[in-house]
């Protein structure tokens, strides 16, 4: 495998770099590069030629070494398809890019070419012990970038540029081939598009019953606040209960409702017979069973009453006429309300 084996990719002595300048490097530089690129935490990516940026990486370092006066390398991350392309020979010469830091020389990538003579020879091709040559670049990314597109072309060779665009091609989808599609790479892909898909779905699919679930909640104990009220309206109305006694009663007839749930409890009628019910169901019938404890009539200064209604049912019936005719009048009120208003004009 490429990446399991070193590959010669620089030579200590005497060298010339594509600009033509020549430079004696010793096996300490060597050692220098090597300990500048670290385990790995300054790699330096494979590229096609000699890009001004170091993209795209077709792979990348993963360790340098020296045995004699040659510098090896071996890689990490490479792609199979430029894997492939090595393999058959498209790619025979090898060069590097090498930077001046504060911390000595560093290696900026390794380009691979198609058909530059070397500038370095004696080392070994890595899948073609034939040919032994390699192109050695000293620093020269701007010359390189600045240079126009036929003098690259002639540079870097025409068998290089028809490969990279046949690599171009192969990543549009309208060039798409059985041989891609049928590959692991495509496989994991489509599957890890399906699978984001599919989340994503899912996370919506929940936020959406969460607010459903919330909208029904509210409007679940709107209704059973509305519907306690009336009844405590009603009892205050027939003199069960006075408006002192109402206050938060509501509330906490729904929140004794959510809390109980699905329970129930047993208890002994006054007959002995076991019964069993809700505790806010217990606690409704608990207050429609209260006595009367406001005497709704009024006397005069004489000890008569006056022409009032002193039955509980005739003012429960007064109440309830009062609320529906104020309601077809457009005024909704409660029975507190009517009560009180009735109670100050005197009819009950």
């Amino acid at each position: 495998m490429f990446t399991d084996t070193f590959t010669e990719i620089f030579r200590a002595g005497k060298q010339t770099d594509s600009k033509g300048d020549t430079f004696e490097w010793s096996i300490e530089d060597l050692d220098q590069i090597i300990a500048n690129h670290g385990d790995a935490s300054n790699s330096a990516p494979i590229v096609i030629g000699h890009p001004k940026t170091n993209d795209p990486a077709w792979g990348w370092t993963a360790e340098l070494k020296r045995v004699g006066n040659v510098l090896l390398a071996k890689f990490r991350d490479v792609a199979p398809e430029f894997e492939a392309l090595v393999k058959e020979g498209r790619y025979r010469n090898r060069s590097v890019s090498l930077a001046k830091t504060d911390s000595g020389w560093m290696l900026r990538h390794v380009g691979f070419l198609g058909a530059v003579p070397p500038a370095i020879k004696g080392l070994k091709p890595i899948f073609n012990a034939s040919d032994d040559a390699c192109i050695f670049e000293f620093n020269c990314e701007k010359e390189y970038a600045d240079m126009p597109p036929e003098v690259k072309d002639k540079a870097n060779g025409e068998a290089e540029a028809k490969t990279v665009k046949a690599q171009e091609d192969k990543t549009d989808p309208k060039n798409f081939n059985e041989k891609i599609i049928e590959s692991k790479e495509f496989r994991d892909y489509v599957q890890a598009q399906i699978e984001l898909a599919r989340t994503e779905a899912t996370k919506a699919t929940e936020r959406e019953i969460a607010a459903l679930k919330a909208r029904l909640a509210s409007q679940e104990r709107a209704a059973m606040f509305a519907e306690n009220k009336q009844l405590l309206d009603a009892l205050v109305g027939q003199g069960k209960l006075i408006p002192a006694q109402v206050t938060g009663l509501s509330e906490f007839m729904v929140d004794l409702r959510e809390a109980e749930g699905s329970r129930t409890f047993e208890f002994s009628s006054t007959d002995g017979k076991q019964e069993k019910s809700s505790p806010s169901v217990f606690f409704k019938q608990f207050l429609e069973k209260l006595p009367q404890q406001v005497q709704l009539g009024r006397s005069n200064q004489f000890g008569q009453e006056n022409d009032v209604a002193t039955s509980v049912m005739q003012q429960a019936k007064m109440i309830s006429d009062y609320v529906e005719a104020q309601g077809k009048a457009g005024r909704i009120i409660s029975f507190s309300t009517a009560k009180s208003e009735l109670s100050g004009q005197g009819k009950i």
